[in-house]
Order: C-alpha cells, then sequence, then structure tokens
C-alpha cells in the first residue's frame, strides 16, 4: 500500500507513526557485542517473529521466571 503513496502522504504517514510512537512506546537502546544483532535477528526471524517482538518476549519470560523465583 504505501508503495502508492504521494511523497507527501507518505510524509504524513511517517510524521504520524512517529507521533504515534512517541506517546505510546518507550525507547530502549540495548548494546550487544559486535555481530550479535544479526545473530539474534536471525533466529528470531527462524521463529517468525521480528527482532523487536523476540526481545520483548525474551524480557517478559525472564521477568516472568525471576518472579516466580521469588516466591
Amino acid at each position: 500500500m504505501a508503495q502508492n503513496l504521494s511523497a507527501a502522504a507518505k510524509k504524513h504517514k511517517q510524521n504520524y507513526d512517529n507521533q504515534f510512537n512517541r506517546d505510546n512506546y518507550d525507547r530502549l537502546a540495548v548494546f550487544v557485542p559486535k555481530g550479535e544483532r544479526e545473530k539474534i535477528k536471525a533466529f528470531a526471524s527462524a521463529r517468525g517473529e521480528s527482532l523487536n517482538a523476540y526481545i520483548n518476549r525474551a524480557i517478559k519470560l525472564a521477568m516472568e521466571a525471576d518472579a516466580a523465583g521469588e516466591e
């Protein structure tokens, strides 16, 4: 769909998406050793997930496991 938009419409969509993300999400920087990003991305992709979705799921699972261990 995006390829059918005019340049002005693409810019408007980009601005809208950026504002939506600022309003609804926190940004988190994660540093990994050189080369690890591509390994993690390939691992996530092989399981049908984006890198972002995979990292979010991994964090959630680790937090749940840690919380269960505290009980």
